[in-house]
């Protein structure tokens, strides 16, 4: 994924679910942060390897989020799990990581993801998005869930 530096888009956009990119703040090649929205929950996980859940610094550690969904945070690695999704994050100081996204069923729910990776996923949209198609999911921060293009949490 290519943005534009400091800039934040949307990788997956599902019913109660969000996992947006924030660009890092010198080089658009690379994320500087993740920002992910589980039910009314907000997870931060940037390249220094911090966490916050809520607003709070965490320390390694499991944290349930409810309704089958948590979180794991071990080191330089965060590990996102619910009842459609399973993301692995990993920082390296300079840069985070995707590492892996995994759904048995996207449609478990019964809507269809969206999102620069969401969309891959569902088998909807191709795997390769233009920089033009890349600009429609510029987003307006790490827990923005109310852009109008794309948009599924709230269905």
């Amino acid at each position: 994924m290519v943005g534009q530096a400091n800039a934040t888009y949307n990788v997956v956009s599902d019913r109660g679910f969000q996992l947006n990119a924030q660009m890092h703040p010198t080089n658009g090649n690379y994320m500087g942060a993740i920002g992910a929205n589980v039910g009314t929950h907000q997870i931060k996980f940037d390249r220094s390897g911090q966490m916050t859940l809520d607003g709070v610094v965490k320390a390694n550690g499991t944290y349930d989020l409810g309704n089958g969904s948590s979180v794991v945070k071990n080191g330089s690695e965060v590990r996102i799990v619910t009842s459609e999704y399973q993301v692995r994050l990993q920082s390296n100081t300079a840069v985070v990581n995707i590492t892996n996204i995994t759904s048995p069923n996207t449609n478990a729910d019964g809507v269809l993801p969206n999102g620069l990776l969401g969309g891959a996923m569902d088998g909807t949209q191709g795997d390769h998005a233009t920089q033009a198609q890349v600009e429609q999911y510029r987003v307006a921060g790490l827990f923005d869930t109310a852009f109008a293009n794309n948009n599924q949490f709230n269905d």
